[in-house]
């Protein structure tokens, strides 16, 4: 099977979504299959980032408010070049490019939806075009079933799945490890809400309490220019950008997700590492949270002193054996999403 993983993002620092790409195309190829990655320039969907080398790509203008027709031009020559069984979008250009696909050369289209909160908001014209494009697919996946319950589809058309982002699973159940050290693993944007583990640490760092942030991003002078005294104290730790982030977990006491998400994989993999997650209800992180019961949902996630509290408690629980549910193995990922590729091919989109 062919299959072109459309992104249509103009993202430049690599975030989940990017991630997400990668590992469906390095599963395609490792089971055999042949992936084809169109991705907005410059999204870091590279080698670098762990991408098989095997994987194609290619690179087209990025979108933003002014380019899509750009955009969609140029994908819709890759598609017609390349001829996939399936096209397979993420984000709503990518999503608006393979209907014109499906229309066009009448390949089955699957879109995965993975936020709960999406930027551009979801009410008014925005909102009413956003649910008529999926409802248009032959497939959605949704990451999280909070994403399911909220995401707007204008129609029964497409068959629905949720399917969890997967990560490799340690060999043997991870060891809880009490630390007040915090951690956050992420992008530094405002909807990320970093600030509440500033915070948070603020609020603790007397009684020992630290924090490292994990990511970059157009906050990141703003953000460490409001904790200088803080960083000059080695109570909070800017990292930027990394590749490999089990040497962070292997010494957090806690996952902090602030922001109102899907599901990222930050939460996935701290949980099995062994680091407990604290995130708001009404979160993707969440069911996780509730699936292992290893971290703390927080209600009134406005609440500083809520954070405060739980960053307490976890710090004081005993250790403990942590094992990641199957749903979120990459294995199951990539099992799951080849069954919806399998259930599309061959069909003639209406």
């Amino acid at each position: 099977m062919r299959v072109a993983l459309l992104l249509g993002s103009g993202n430049p620092s690599f975030g989940g979504v990017e991630r997400h790409v990668i590992q469906l195309a390095n599963g395609l190829i490792e089971g055999g299959h042949e992936a084809v990655v169109v991705m907005g320039h410059p999204c870091p969907v590279d080698a670098e980032h762990g991408l098989r080398t095997e994987a194609e790509q290619a690179r087209v203008p990025v979108p933003d408010g002014r380019s899509f027709p750009r955009f969609a031009r140029a994908a819709l020559a890759e598609v017609r070049r390349r001829r996939p069984d399936v096209v397979h979008a993420h984000l709503t250009y990518a999503l608006a490019t393979g209907l014109l696909a499906r229309a066009r050369y009448r390949i089955p289209l699957v879109h995965t939806e993975h936020f709960l909160v999406r930027k551009s908001g979801d009410r008014g014209w925005r909102g009413l075009l956003g649910a008529a494009l999926r409802g248009r697919a032959d497939a959605l996946i949704f990451v999280s079933r909070i994403v399911e319950r909220e995401c707007r589809v204008a129609g029964a058309r497409p068959t629905r799945h949720v399917i969890y982002n997967g990560t490799i699973a340690p060999p043997r159940p991870a060891c809880r490890r009490p630390s007040n050290r915090l951690l956050y693993v992420g992008r530094l944007e405002p909807d990320k809400r970093v600030e509440v583990i500033l915070d948070v640490v603020r609020a603790l760092h007397t009684e020992g309490y630290s924090a490292d942030i994990v990511g970059t991003g157009s906050l990141q002078t703003r953000l460490q220019q409001s904790v200088a005294d803080l960083v000059a104290a080695g109570a909070v730790r800017f990292h930027g950008w990394q590749q490999h982030v089990a040497p962070f977990l292997a010494t957090a006491g806690a996952l902090l997700q602030p922001a109102r998400e899907g599901l990222g994989y930050a939460a996935i993999e701290a949980i099995a590492h062994g680091v407990p997650v604290l995130a708001p209800a009404d979160s993707g992180a969440a069911e996780i949270i509730r699936l292992t019961g290893e971290g703390v949902v927080i209600d009134e996630d406005r609440r500083l002193d809520a954070w405060v509290a739980a960053a307490r408690h976890l710090s004081a629980l005993p250790d403990a054996a942590v094992e990641l549910p199957g749903v979120f193995h990459l294995s199951h990922m990539l099992q799951a999403t080849m069954a919806v590729y399998e259930g599309l091919r061959g069909e003639a989109p209406a």
